[in-house]
Formats: C-alpha cells, structure tokens, sequence
C-alpha cells in the first residue's frame, strides 16, 4: 500500500488489509506521541496527519464523498488495533470516523459539497447535544452558545454545533411542544 490514500470521489479503495497493514506500520507513531498527546491534551499533529493520510479518520464517510464506507464492524476493529496503542488515538479516530458518517449521511447535497468539496479527506467534529441557539438569518442561520471540548477540535476544518432554533427571543417549538433542534455545520475559524 502506498503511504497515502486518494480519496476523492470514483478513487480505488484500500483493501481492509491495506488499512490494517497501515494502521500497523503506524502503531510505532502512535506509542512515541502517546505521552506528548497526553500533556498538550490533543492528538500530536504527525498522529493526526498521518491517520488523515492514510485514509484512517474517513473510515465510514459514504464512498460519494470519497470515504472508504467501511462496515462498522472493520471500522471498529482498526480502532480497537490503534487503541492497543493508544486509547486516545484510537478514542479520535473513532469520532472522526463517527463525524464523517454522520456528517456524510445527513448533510443536504449543498451541504456536502460545502464541507467535501474535494472528497473525504476532511476533519468534523463538535458537540451535537444542543447547547447554543440558532437564529435564522438569509441562507441560514447565525449561531451562538458555549459548547463542551470536542475531541479532536485540535484538527478539525469543520465543527458541528447543535443548536436550540430560536424565534425571536423564544425557542420554536412543534405541535406537541418539543424544541425544534438543528446540527449546525461551520468552519473552525468560526469558534474560540
């Protein structure tokens, strides 16, 4: 296998062995950054690079954006080989994973391209319990609240926010009086 993996969209897919070999190979990178990743309290960026390279954070992202849309239960088991190593490696690669799918799977087709405009080499991540307010504006929404740490923020481009949606000074709420609620999408550069 090559030291990178191609994932824009129609892109040949690594074989599950090509994935574990290279999860192997980097297991060795993975150990060495453990305790540097443990004192900066986020992945060490070669760890990070090096999973993004390998196509390791775009293991269940849909094959139409680039991803690999390995089953969950091969997703997980090269989780479980990086964890071996480190648990918080392996604890980020999952959520890239997880954000990459859902991410994938439910954004608008508008949405997708936004955040995927060159396949599947991207970064999400966020917090989808709604802690923040959502106010619509023209072409969407203006954002607000205080959100926990997201694991692997560090890296991401994209963060996902969910949000209360808020008519004037009140939440919308539908017939039955729940909350109507949104996952919003926007840049890194758009939070602290």
């Amino acid at each position: 296998m090559q030291d990178t993996v191609n994932l824009k969209p129609g892109a040949p897919t690594p074989s599950f062995a090509d994935l574990q070999d290279a999860v192997t190979r980097l297991v060795p990178l993975v150990e060495g950054a453990a305790d540097a990743a443990e004192s900066q309290s986020h992945q060490a960026d070669k760890v990070a690079a090096a999973f993004r390279a390998n196509g390791l954070y775009a293991t269940l992202t849909p094959k139409a954006l680039g991803g690999l849309e390995l089953p969950f239960v091969e997703a997980m088991q090269l989780i479980e080989q990086v964890s071996h190593a480190d648990g918080s490696a392996g604890w980020c690669m999952m959520v890239q994973g997880v954000m990459g799918a859902s991410a994938g799977a439910f954004l608008p087709d508008e949405g997708a391209r936004t955040v995927y405009p060159d396949g599947a080499n991207v970064t999400v991540c966020g917090q989808g319990v709604p802690r923040g307010y959502a106010t619509p504006v023209e072409g969407g929404y203006a954002i607000h609240g205080n959100w926990g740490y997201a694991s692997g923020v560090y890296h991401a481009e994209w963060i996902h926010s969910g949000c209360f949606v808020m008519d004037g000074e009140e939440m919308k709420v539908d017939d039955q009086g729940h909350p109507e609620i949104i996952l919003a999408h926007h840049p890194r550069d758009t939070i602290e």
